[in-house]
């Protein structure tokens, strides 16, 4: 069924993503993380899967409190390319309250790239955990197969990657 479709893997393309890099992806991303349950908080969640191709977006909301991984097909076929640098629109980004703090989004097998200079502080990714959850609680985020880079000599990420409160930082 659709549901319990959405509960493993969503294919972004199926929300419209344009992986011609003609159209913006943007509407298409932000109705894909809004299709996925609130109620889906399992450790490794629903995987937001982007096939081989270049898209490019103005934005990419924020992932809060909801399990979710981003994976494409590999960081040499798979490119995502944000267009924007306003605060919060670049970059992946995952939040967490304490409720959700076990919660370890994955991401694998993309080339995340700017067009923009990020002066407003966008990294290419982010994963922000609530400093309060208990020890026992494992925060982190994995993240596999990915480059982050600008489009030239003169566009830049403001930060690489950012994980404030993690237990622990997988990169391979």
């Amino acid at each position: 069924t659709v549901a319990s479709r959405l509960m493993e893997r969503v294919y972004i393309t199926d929300f419209g993503a344009d992986r011609t890099a003609s159209v913006d992806s943007c509407t298409a991303i932000t109705n894909a993380l809004a299709a996925i349950p609130a109620t889906n908080v399992a450790p490794y969640g629903t995987e937001i899967f982007f096939p081989a191709g270049i898209y490019i977006t103005s934005c990419f909301p924020a992932v809060a409190d909801r399990s979710v991984s981003i994976r494409g097909s590999g960081s040499g076929t798979t490119q995502i390319t944000f267009t924007s640098n306003v605060a919060g629109k670049a970059g992946l980004s995952f939040t967490y309250g304490v409720a959700y703090a076990g919660l370890h989004p994955t991401i694998e097998g993309l080339h995340l790239s700017t067009v923009a200079v990020q002066t407003n502080g966008n990294a290419c990714i982010s994963a922000t955990f609530n400093s309060s959850a208990t020890s026992s609680t494992s925060k982190g985020t994995t993240i596999r197969d990915v480059v982050c880079d600008g489009d030239n000599s003169t566009t830049y990420w403001a930060d690489g990657v950012k994980c404030a409160y993690c237990e622990f930082l997988s990169v391979a």
